[in-house]
């Protein structure tokens, strides 16, 4: 958990002390509403857990409140409360430190040190997400089996948990689902769920 810390606030840090990095994220920022609908790109205030302001006072706050340290400390806090994330980091970073310990880097910063923080999903609902959709992609067992753990961790029952899996074979097909609940099968084998 610690080293995945580590890699998401050492690329944090890189890009805040980006003067390029800084303007090019301010400028996409749209800091309020209507400013979002009008251009229809950016990032919205909100996604980033801001409230709507003026683009005046959007970009004074941003230019005084927008640092390394409040910045990594969110991080810090998503991160050591991500579901499932322990199990997962010291498995793919072991196993792609001698291939490309860059891309455990990334795979690590992106999802958990971006998407994850983000204010406007709780985890458990984050997690129903995911286990949708690796389920739906139906060659990704050991990923799947993963967010179920984390599914489960952060309040999801057994039973929602199948009822995730089941919904997807009317979007990805029986097979995909039949992959999905041998995985959950799996996991609730190692957590000793039984059928309720």
């Amino acid at each position: 958990m610690e080293k995945v810390l580590e890699y998401v606030v050492q690329g944090n840090t890189m890009q805040i002390n980006n003067p390029a990095f800084v303007s090019e994220l301010e400028s996409w920022i749209r800091f309020s509403d209507g400013e979002a609908i009008r251009t229809g790109d950016g990032l919205t205030a909100r996604s980033t857990g801001s409230p709507p302001a003026p683009r005046w006072l959007g970009r004074l706050l941003f230019r005084t409140f927008f640092r390394v340290k409040p910045e990594n400390d969110k991080y810090a806090r998503h991160i050591r409360s991500s579901a499932g994330i322990a199990v997962f980091v010291s498995n793919v970073i072991a196993s792609l430190s001698d291939i490309a310990p860059d891309f455990a880097k990334y795979l690590i910063e992106f999802p958990f040190g971006d998407i994850y923080s983000r204010p406007q999903l709780d985890l458990k609902a984050r997690e129903i997400g995911v286990v949708a959709a690796l389920t739906a992609l139906g060659n990704a067992a050991p990923q799947l089996k993963v967010h179920i753990h984390g599914a489960l961790n952060v309040g999801c029952t057994r039973e929602e948990v199948v009822e995730i899996i089941m919904q997807m074979a009317v979007y990805a097909g029986f097979p995909a689902a039949l992959n999905g609940l041998f995985a959950a099968k799996e996991v609730f084998a190692e957590r000793n769920l039984t059928e309720t």
